[in-house]
């Protein structure tokens, strides 16, 4: 799989407080990732959404979708919380900026937001999913630190 970052012209690095602590917990190997659910429990286990982190991570109310037993082609629950301002429910990219993705033998394919981004590297079973999406923030954001 290869991906390409389309930027405006003269982009700016966009601040993003705790970006750093985001992509060390993304990194670290502790989440498994999962598809259309900020945070899924299953009877085996867990997974999240790389949004369903970074809710974690500043300790934001979101819906958890329980299977038992695991099924994942059921318990799809939409989620409408804003993460932080002007992010969206959805992870929006900066104006301008998308992730165009390639996968073997497709066609390439677009994404404008991370939740985007997250459930078509899992649909594809692309390992390490975590990381590529750390990566991408590391080129569109950059760290501040969190408010106190």
């Amino acid at each position: 799989m290869n991906y390409e970052i389309v930027k405006p012209e003269n982009y700016q690095k966009v601040p993003f407080p705790g970006l750093n602590e985001w992509i060390t917990a993304l990194r670290s190997g502790k989440y498994e990732q999962g598809a259309r659910n900020l945070k899924t429990i299953y009877s085996n286990g867990e997974e999240y959404c790389c949004l369903g982190i970074l809710c974690e991570l500043r300790t934001i109310p979101f819906k958890t979708t329980v299977m038992m037993p695991p099924d994942p082609g059921d318990g799809y629950i939409p989620h409408s919380i804003d993460i932080i301002d002007d992010f969206g429910s959805s992870g929006f990219l900066p104006r301008g900026v998308s992730v165009n993705l390639k996968f073997s033998n497709e066609d390439i394919t677009r994404s404008g937001s991370l939740a985007g981004l997250n459930d078509k590297l899992v649909d594809n079973n692309i390992p390490n999913g975590f990381n590529i999406i750390a990566d991408i923030l590391e080129e569109i954001y950059i760290h501040t630190d969190l408010p106190k």
